[in-house]
């Protein structure tokens, strides 16, 4: 083939590569050192290891050994295995990620005209709701369903009649469903509620006591039947009361009995009939804890969530006060029982308060700043803080306006007084006055000669300059 057709044959192939390339993820495949014929391509796809919740696949890539390839995808979701280029035949493997949506997603893969897909299906949605069954008295009054499922399932509780109501008929994750039924004034009813995946049945105690049955010939005592609901409780790592129903029948006793000092019984523990026992459980303050308790011959079980760690943030976390003082106020955020100080703080620094538990504000205090500029850096809610101050102003005292000297060399003295930390510079406007020494901060002594004068009388200015000062002095020496 002339060089004139492969140029054209390669031009044709490198544009029908750029078309392809346009989906969400493709594959490509160019051909080195022969025929652009001669590489066809197969893909073979395997995707039975995929689930809602990720998994791997292999894709086969079939073709001359002399044909390169290459492979790039845009799906995030969706990663290739090292390599990613090659060329010939070969078996690449992928990962898929889990899918937190409760809808199906795929991914179109090309190779010139060869089309392939990877699919994954949409996240499964499973509901567990406690207790199945819910019996009360003729009084009414609140329940409260625990249903247990993924963060991103939606869900919806209905109930079949108007004396059994659900706040909160909607929502997304796990959640506390509150129940609440009406006062029955008939005879005992029974309805339900529609959950995700089933139905929680309810029934309600009749509101007078039936009939009297006919007699009937003297029997032995009927045996004591105890149902407690729930038989297991899972608690937050704060103080709460939750409670148990407990149905057997009237003339029956029972007894609650709790062997952990953060589980309390509120009320009688020696009861007789049905009724509700409340319970009061402490708040946690260290890891996840259970514990059982024998409740009317049956156990039930309370898990108690563990106290989450404490973190702390503050605003602002520096503050620049003038020479002055002044007061900054510290918003400090944490959760509730999270206890916190303010340590490190110099002694012109007093907080307002220095010690708190939960999100609150200390009010900083600066003092007024008599020397130089300083600063610190201490902590509140174990986070840095920075305090800086500037300086107080400068003053400077200088006791002479004017000093006269002879007509022949002399050396003479100024005094000048400031604070230590504030600059001091002397400057002269005639060359016959030098400055021998001179402090450059803080009091001192300026020292200066003058030269002999052989002609009339002369006068100079020697300037004394510092921070927002400036003092002239003439100087005045008598001719000769």
């Amino acid at each position: 083939m002339g060089s004139s057709v492969q140029l054209r044959l390669w031009s044709i192939l490198l544009f029908a590569a750029l078309l392809t390339g346009c989906g969400t993820s493709s594959l490509s495949v160019l051909p080195s050192g022969a025929s652009a014929l001669r590489c066809g391509v197969t893909l073979n796809i395997n995707t039975s290891g995929i689930t809602s919740g990720g998994g791997t696949g292999t894709l086969s890539v079939a073709t001359d050994r002399e044909c390169q390839w290459k492979l790039s995808s845009d799906a995030d979701w969706l990663t290739f295995n090292a390599p990613t280029s090659g060329q010939g035949p070969a078996d690449l493997t992928f990962s898929v990620q889990p899918n937190h949506s409760t809808s199906s997603r795929s991914v179109a893969l090309s190779i010139g005209d060869q089309r392939a897909t990877i699919s994954q299906p949409a996240a499964t949605c499973l509901f567990k709701v406690a207790p199945s069954e819910i019996l009360v008295g003729p009084a009414g009054g609140d329940q409260t369903l625990t249903l247990t499922t993924e963060d991103f399932c939606s869900w919806v509780v209905t109930s079949r009649d108007p004396w059994l109501t659900t706040p909160t008929p909607s929502g997304k994750g796990s959640a506390d469903i509150l129940v609440r039924i009406a006062p029955n004034t008939g005879p005992e009813r029974a309805s339900s509620i529609q959950v995700p995946n089933g139905t929680v049945s309810v029934r309600q105690q009749a509101n007078a006591p039936p009939s009297p049955a006919p007699p009937s010939p003297p029997q032995g005592p009927t045996p004591c039947s105890v149902d407690v609901t729930p038989l297991e409780l899972n608690v937050p790592f704060s103080e709460s009361t939750p409670h148990l129903d407990i149905t057997t029948q009237a003339s029956c006793s029972w007894s609650a009995v709790s062997s952990a000092p953060w589980v309390a019984i509120a009320g009688a523990t020696n009861r007789t009939g049905s009724g509700r026992l409340d319970l009061t459980v402490s708040q946690n303050t260290g890891a996840a804890r259970t514990q059982t308790l024998s409740i009317a011959g049956r156990t039930v079980t309370v898990n108690q969530q563990a106290r989450p760690a404490c973190t702390y943030a503050i605003n602002p976390s520096s503050y620049t006060s003038s020479y002055s003082g002044g007061t900054v106020s510290v918003d400090v955020t944490t959760t509730a029982d999270c206890d916190w100080t303010v340590t490190g703080n110099p002694s012109w620094v007093s907080p307002n308060p220095a010690s708190h538990s939960g999100g609150g504000t200390t009010v900083l205090t600066i003092e007024a700043n008599s020397g130089g500029s300083r600063s610190a850096s201490f902590q509140i809610a174990g986070r840095d803080f920075a305090v800086e101050q500037t300086a107080a102003p400068c003053s400077y005292l200088s006791g002479v306006d004017s000093r006269t000297v002879p007509a022949s060399q002399a050396t003479r003295q100024i005094d000048v007084f400031t604070q230590s930390y504030c600059p001091v510079s002397v400057s002269v406007n005639v060359p016959w006055i030098q400055i021998l020494s001179a402090p450059t901060a803080g009091s001192g002594v300026i020292e200066f000669r003058v030269s002999p004068n052989s002609g009339r009388p002369r006068s100079g200015i020697l300037t004394i300059t510092g921070e927002n000062y400036a003092h002239p002095i003439t100087i005045q020496q008598d001719g000769n």
